[in-house]
């Protein structure tokens, strides 16, 4: 049975990653024309985000986590700067025990009756870290450089 309060952390949960922004991964030095290439190659996770589409948080980490190693010195401390959120996102799920994949599930609203209720709100807190300035305006850096140098627009 689902209860008002598990209904407000998936509510929460599915907000807050909807609204990610468009990258978070490692800090990289490689060349524009491979970054580019890979950006390119992400443009399904990217506009599934867009939409609000379903989205495997797992597998934008991972496609995130290739674009920082792949960024260019022009937007590597934009990429290392959203990478800060997705380790204390992860930090948070660990000490919940809670994997990737239980989160994609709880975003789409099946939660387990057993859940830990008040470590899925700490989940959903780190979610909602993200919309903060700082990784805004490094997702908008990201964003500018994507369409200046690779011709590619993100939303």
């Amino acid at each position: 049975m689902t209860t008002t309060r598990t209904t407000r952390s998936s509510a929460l949960l599915a907000a807050a990653v909807l609204s990610l922004p468009l990258g978070l991964g490692a800090c990289g030095s490689g060349d524009v024309e491979a970054y580019c290439a890979e950006l390119a190659d992400s443009r399904e996770q990217f506009e599934a985000i867009d939409s609000g589409g379903e989205v495997s948080f797992g597998e934008l980490i991972d496609v995130f986590d290739q674009l920082g190693d792949a960024a260019p010195d022009e937007v590597s401390e934009q990429w290392a700067t959203l990478n800060e959120g997705t380790d204390e996102l992860q930090d948070r799920l660990d000490e919940a025990d809670i994997d990737v994949d239980e989160l994609d599930r709880m975003i789409s609203g099946d939660i387990d009756e057993d859940v830990d209720l008040e470590k899925l709100e700490e989940v959903g807190a780190a979610l909602e870290g993200f919309g903060g300035q700082e990784y805004e305006e490094a997702a908008d850096e990201i964003a500018e450089h994507a369409e200046a140098e690779c011709d590619i627009t993100l939303e």
